[in-house]
């Protein structure tokens, strides 16, 4: 076998074969289905599937890899903007950007190093893509139309020889943007030009009249993409195109990526992931920003820019089957202690059950004024109440049919935006004009410039900030429009920033004043208050609220009645025994993640142990699973009491960060390890742990994190209180 140069491949050396579909699956049948989130931008996604082992890289602001195609795992982010990404044989290449550059990795992201590039090698451009071939060698473009080539990624690299029509390929003045294999030969595409090289000579491609956006193969067809999206077939490998559909109604702006998936063609271009099918591109409906895919054959991953991965695959599926999870951190067998009755998960569910049905007529009593004041007739009530997914898709189905039916603008709009923001709204491709024009005449926008994310013609999600100089008045109105206008009519999520004292009663009253079975997620910040923020009349508002969050020096609380409440995060300067208390038996059942920042003692965080006595005991929070205290100055005294409460078997995490825990901590633990020791993770991070007393818990079987100890507990001005 030889390389493109002509040179005979070493016997025994690597050829990297392309992943390709079986031919079982086929793409109607392909399913999304989130399979992670990184919690940070992401950039660019690669699946190696050399020497027997597949692994999967996802770089940006937040690193992730895999084994298994479900498991993901964080790692050391590349070290800047990533522009390209390649993976081959354990080795992960990444060009970035912002600090320029080329690293390697050979240990998934654990470590990155520089690959160091002479300045002449690379024509004095900057690094702008890279490509593995399939017969192992490396490539390299740069900024100024230079193609650098090596055997090594870590060493060897040297100017390829090059030739476009007895031209060398250095014209100086642009970059190269994409390398790809189309049989034995190596396509590069840079501005304004797209060759096919074999080693020996180079072949202009160019198609519709100008060069070719991509090339790439499927058996013995070879396709190129036009610059407006129009797809071109070959039957000679690449010497004659016959167009064999329509362009893209907005052309191929930013085009990422195309591929194959379980033998269709996908591309992403600007926002979204297309599929090219019936002779025309099709958007397959994925919320948020698509920034790349890597497919596998039958199926692919996804990533967004948001940082969710989402796998792009059939039920029926069996590729990852043959994979292992081979990051997973291995912990010492041992037994678990023993669940007592109360703690087993059908008694739970039993509570729940109980508790669920408590807590729903408690509210029904509580909002009997609103809810006779709110008017909806039966397909509204469908939509307030369905839940995200198919079930909220197919009412807003038949709600946007009647409005289409009655001509309201928002009907044509959905079908047009999807899930637009406002500042991208003039600028989304294929907006129509006259909806735009038509929808700003009837004045229902209200408050757009809030509206982050938009769904079926409605704003899904708003946020509500204000200038300093904004007076109540002004914001009152402001998120008054935005509530009460038709496009907030189904608002699901709600960030209010409360930007001064005076305006923290007058936002929370419009909120309570209106009955919002559709809102799910409610943010409230006041940062920058300095009074009391009084949030008790909120809750007969929220039936179906599921996420809380509260920012503001001290809350009050009130009694919270919200049934279907998920997760709950209060943040606060301090907590008084009141306001714990009231976290701590509110009616909330469902509840299953619960963060509350306790505060120092001179800042009015005053609670003892036992007003926490509530969540420990745990018999109104069957489903908690997640709990969280932070910046409480009770420390040891607070641990001891987790350690011997019916709470703790079925909590999966626990935090106690940013805390008083000593030594004494320490010891608690190792005596009570059975009781701790099935817990997915144990954070006592920033707390007065000695290296003694790391090492005692470095002993245990417990999965502890105990970084960035604190020596003198006057650091965060946090003070050891007894009980």
């Amino acid at each position: 076998m030889t390389t493109r140069s002509g040179r005979r491949v070493r016997r025994g050396r690597l050829v990297v074969r392309p992943l390709a579909a079986t031919g079982e699956i086929d793409a109607d049948e392909l399913v999304l289905d989130q399979v992670h989130d990184a919690g940070g931008p992401l950039e660019r996604i690669a699946i190696d599937a050399a020497g027997g082992r597949v692994r999967v890289a996802v770089v940006g602001e937040r690193t992730a890899v895999s084994t298994n195609g479900r498991a993901f795992y964080r790692r050391v982010p590349a070290p800047g903007v990533a522009r390209a990404l390649a993976a081959s044989d354990g080795t992960l290449a990444v060009v970035c950007a912002n600090p320029p550059g080329v690293w390697r990795s050979t240990d998934l992201a654990t470590t990155w190093r520089p690959i160091e590039l002479a300045t002449q090698v690379l024509g004095y451009g900057l690094p702008t893509t890279i490509h593995r071939d399939r017969f192992g060698t490396w490539w390299l473009g740069t900024s100024l139309d230079r193609l650098i080539a090596s055997r090594q990624v870590e060493r060897g690299w040297r100017e390829a020889p090059f030739a476009a029509r007895g031209a060398t390929l250095a014209h100086g003045v642009a970059e190269v943007h994409g390398i790809g294999d189309v049989g034995a030969a190596l396509w590069v595409q840079g501005v304004g030009w797209s060759h096919l090289w074999n080693g020996r000579v180079a072949r202009s491609i160019e198609v519709g009249g100008g060069p070719a956006r991509w090339v790439g193969e499927d058996g013995e067809l070879v396709y190129a993409l036009g610059t407006g999206g129009a797809l071109y077939r070959s039957g000679d490998r690449g010497h004659t195109f016959v167009q064999i559909g329509e362009p893209h109604a907005a052309g191929m702006s930013n085009l990422r990526r195309c591929g194959w998936i379980a033998g269709a063609l996908f591309a992403v271009a600007g926002r979204e992931l297309l599929r090219w099918s019936g002779g025309a591109w099709h958007a397959v409906p994925i919320e948020g920003r698509v920034v790349d895919f890597a497919s596998w054959g039958d199926g692919a991953l996804v990533a967004t820019a948001a940082g969710r991965i989402l796998r792009f695959a059939s039920r029926r599926d069996r590729f990852w089957a043959r994979t292992a999870d081979e990051l997973a951190p291995v912990w010492p067998h041992v037994e678990r202690a023993p669940e007592t009755a109360a703690s087993a998960p059908s008694h739970r569910e039993e509570v729940y059950a109980d508790l669920a049905r408590e807590a729903a007529l408690a509210h029904e009593e509580l909002s009997a004024e609103l809810r006779a004041a709110y008017r909806a007739d039966d397909l509204e009530r469908a939509v307030d109440e369905a839940e995200p997914g198919a079930d909220e898709d197919a009412a807003f189905t038949v709600l946007l049919d009647r409005m289409h039916a009655a001509g309201d603008p928002r009907a044509e709009l959905a079908a047009v935006l999807r899930t637009e923001t406002f500042f991208n709204l003039h600028e989304a491709d294929g907006v129509n004009v006259e909806t735009w024009r038509l929808w700003e005449e009837t004045g229902d926008l209200g408050v757009v410039p809030y509206a982050e994310r938009w769904h079926a013609g409605h704003i899904a999600h708003a946020r509500c900030s204000f200038w300093d100089g904004a007076t109540p008045e002004d914001a009152r109105a402001a998120a008054a429009s935005l509530l009460d206008g038709p496009a907030g009519r189904f608002l699901r999520e709600l960030e209010l920033e409360v930007p001064g004292d005076g305006h923290g009663a007058a936002l929370a009253a419009l909120v309570a004043e209106r009955y919002r079975p559709a809102l799910r997620r409610l943010v409230i910040d006041g940062t920058r208050l300095a009074a009391r923020l009084d949030l008790g009349a909120l809750w007969a508002a929220l039936p179906n609220l599921r996420e809380l969050t509260v920012i503001a020096a001290q809350p009050r609380l009130g009694e919270i009645v919200l049934p279907r409440l998920q997760a709950m995060t209060v943040t606060s300067t301090g907590l008084p025994p009141r306001e714990v208390r009231a976290i701590a038996s509110g009616l909330r059942p469902d509840l299953r993640r619960l963060d509350a920042e306790i505060g120092r003692r001179a800042d009015g965080g005053t609670a003892r142990v036992d007003d926490f006595g509530p969540i420990f005991d745990g018999a109104g929070l069957p489903r908690l699973a997640s709990l969280a205290l932070r910046r409480c100055e009770l420390g040891d005294a607070l641990l001891a009491r987790i350690a011997g409460s019916a709470l703790l078997p079925q909590l999966r995490t626990l935090a106690l960060r940013t805390g008083t825990i000593t030594d004494d901590g320490a010891r608690i633990l190792v005596a009570h390890e059975a009781a701790f020791r099935h817990l997915a993770s144990l954070d006592l991070v920033d707390n007065l742990l000695s290296p003694d007393g790391r090492a005692l818990l470095a002993r245990t079987s417990l999965k502890v994190s105990v970084e960035a100890q604190r020596e003198d507990p006057g650091v965060t001005h946090l003070r050891v209180l007894p009980a």
